[in-house]
């Protein structure tokens, strides 16, 4: 057994100092790369819904008021529910949910090209910052939960 220890450490002494320090600076990048796992995130959770309804496929995107933060989104599933990664910061909530319509001609292109024709299936109101009615203030470090009830109606 000990002669099996002096031929590994003759094996370690021989190996270029390369090799030692390349194991060093790894180990050392991993620590700095996972410093910050593990910490809570500020998460905005909730779902969507129309009247009562869960609203798949809708887009959610919220913007920070008055400047401050990063502007965000996620797409409901198809229960309506979403989860998203936030600044910690007042936010304004947008909600739309669009349909392919098909094209139509460019009136404005000489050449007859086609534009794309896209319905809103919501509410215009719930899809424009200036009249959106949503707004939700994360707590930092923490998931918060809304509902984001829309109605057909004003």
């Amino acid at each position: 057994m000990l002669a099996l220890a002096e031929k590994t450490n003759e094996n370690l002494d021989r190996q270029p100092a390369w090799r030692f320090t390349g194991r060093t600076v790894m180990t050392a990048l991993g620590l700095l790369l996972t410093a910050g796992c593990g910490s809570p995130a500020t998460v905005v959770t909730g779902v969507v819904t129309m009247d009562g309804e869960p609203v798949a496929g809708a887009s959610v995107q919220l913007y920070p008021v008055g400047g401050k933060g990063q502007p965000a989104g996620a797409t409901t599933d198809d229960a309506g529910r979403f989860r998203v990664p936030v600044s910690p910061v007042p936010l304004r909530v947008l909600v739309s949910k669009r349909k392919f319509g098909g094209y139509v001609e460019d009136p404005l292109d000489p050449t007859g090209g086609k534009i794309a024709v896209v319905d809103e299936l919501l509410p215009a109101r719930y899809a424009d910052l200036k009249t959106t009615p949503l707004t939700v203030e994360p707590v930092a470090e923490q998931a918060t939960a809304i509902d984001l009830s829309l109605t057909t109606k004003p």
